[in-house]
C-alpha cells in the first residue's frame, strides 16, 4: 500500500480510514494491516466489516417487514433473469 500511494502522490495525511474483514491478520493490534496504518498514519480510523454491520440491521428489519421475504426474492432474481443487459454496460 505505500508504495502504491506514493507512486499515485497520494499523501498518507489523506488517508482517513480502513475497512476490511474482521480477521486478526487485519484487525491485529501488533502484527495487523491496521497497526502498519496506524504506525504511518496515526489519525487512521478503523471502520470495521461493513456487512457483518449491516447483517444484523437487515436481519431485524426482515422480521418487522409485512412482506414475505421469500417472494420478494424470487421476485427480484426473475426480474434479474429476464432483464436485457447491454455488452456496453459490462464493460
Amino acid at each position: 500500500m505505500c508504495d502504491c500511494y506514493s507512486e499515485k502522490g497520494i499523501p498518507w495525511e489523506n488517508v482517513s480510514s480502513f475497512n476490511s474483514d474482521n480477521c486478526l491478520v487485519m484487525k491485529g493490534n501488533r502484527g495487523g494491516v491496521i497497526s502498519k496504518l496506524r504506525s504511518v498514519q496515526p489519525k487512521i480510523v478503523d471502520l470495521g466489516c461493513v456487512c457483518h454491520l449491516a447483517n444484523p440491521a437487515v436481519g431485524a428489519a426482515l422480521k418487522k417487514s409485512l412482506f414475505d421475504i421469500d417472494d420478494l426474492l424470487c421476485d427480484i432474481y426473475n426480474h434479474l433473469s429476464t432483464a436485457y443487459v447491454s455488452k456496453k454496460a459490462l464493460f
